[in-house]
């Protein structure tokens, strides 16, 4: 079993054949979906194609050795739900999917050349929201914890611990383009297979920093930095750990102090949190009790769409209103099936 000492890699019980993407082509507002309409490729087609050609996965490279010693593969897979074919890229160590992003269908060609079917060569989707992974309950607290205002326009100074595959980062990138977002990561490498493999697009709003999590947020308290929203989404993929996420060196009283002095007055921290043992109750308190002293109000709820992990959002004021939770469900145009009660632990 993997063991990774990496303070980065994002950690989810992904599924392998399902899928949850929030849009498509079929009419969804362009405010949240791709402003990109045009026909492309019958989804049948392309996932006969790749059937017969690699099976339901294939690998496009494999074992990429990081800097602790583990290694991880970079795998495509076709996915199939509610009659449609759906093409998902993961970052794999063994079974465990560590990170996600969806691919897009090319633009329909006259072309017979099948070079087309290749997912090699497709787009990474970034307009979507990912209806089975936590991270959609990570962006959607931003919203609905009332840190973040709720509109296009926002400009937020938002910083993420853990690149992963760039999933939210990405997303928040391409749909808010007024937010100023910087990541945080301790490995080289995943800078590296980001930017090859799940196109990421950085410039003077989107960066990433090569650096140790609990480092930077040491110096950026010295300094006298601020944001609105921190996400932690720094794991230890290792079934044998009672706290899988986040890497316990977050919870020590230094750095949950230093959190508490980059924040901004109504900002807030928000974490993943999983333990692979099943032990859901234990490690909320854990977590929670952990920023007790620093921030006043920390809520935990369970990820609706990714069981067993669990989102747990901290900040020193009550920001949260009544009613913000169904008016993000309809600015974000959740699907009717995506809808949910919350269940905090």
């Amino acid at each position: 079993m993997l063991k990774c000492s990496v303070r980065s890699i994002a950690l989810s019980l992904l599924p392998l054949l399902t899928s949850g993407l929030s849009c498509d082509h079929s009419g969804d507002s362009p405010d949240v979906c791709d402003s990109e309409h045009y026909e492309t490729i019958s989804d049948r087609d392309a996932a006969g194609y790749f059937i017969n050609k690699y099976g339901y996965r294939r690998t496009l490279e494999k074992s990429i050795c990081l800097k602790d010693g583990s290694c991880v593969d970079i795998v495509d897979t076709v996915a199939y739900k509610g009659g449609r074919y759906f093409f998902v890229r993961d970052i794999a160590a063994g079974q465990i999917l560590l990170s996600r992003m969806y691919l897009k269908l090319p633009q329909k060609s006259e072309s017979s050349d099948v070079s087309i079917y290749d997912t090699s060569n497709w787009r990474i989707n970034k307009t979507a929201l990912d209806f089975f992974s936590y991270t959609t309950t990570m962006i959607e607290e931003m919203f609905t914890s009332g840190v973040v205002e709720m509109s296009k326009d926002t400009a937020a100074q938002v910083l993420s611990i853990g690149l992963g595959a760039g999933f939210m980062n990405s997303y928040l990138h391409y749909n808010y383009p007024n937010m100023n977002i910087t990541v945080v990561d301790i490995e080289p490498k995943t800078l590296e297979i980001t930017k090859k493999w799940f196109d990421l697009d950085l410039d003077d709003r989107h960066r990433v920093v090569i650096m140790d999590g609990v480092e930077f947020i040491k110096r950026a308290a010295e300094e006298g930095t601020k944001y609105d929203v921190i996400h932690i989404d720094a794991c230890k993929p290792d079934p044998s750990a009672d706290l899988a996420c986040p890497l316990k060196i977050f919870l020590t009283p230094a750095t949950v102090e230093n959190l508490s002095k980059v924040l901004t007055d109504k900002g807030a921290v928000i974490l993943n949190v999983i333990n692979l043992q099943g032990k859901i109750q234990e490690s909320a308190e854990l977590v929670k009790s952990s920023f007790g002293d620093a921030f006043k109000v920390c809520t935990v709820k369970m990820a609706p769409y990714s069981h067993p992990n669990m989102v747990m959002t901290c900040g020193r004021h009550d920001t949260r209103k009544k009613g913000l939770k169904e008016k993000y469900i309809k600015f974000a145009k959740y699907p009717k099936s995506a809808e949910y009660e919350e269940v905090f632990v």
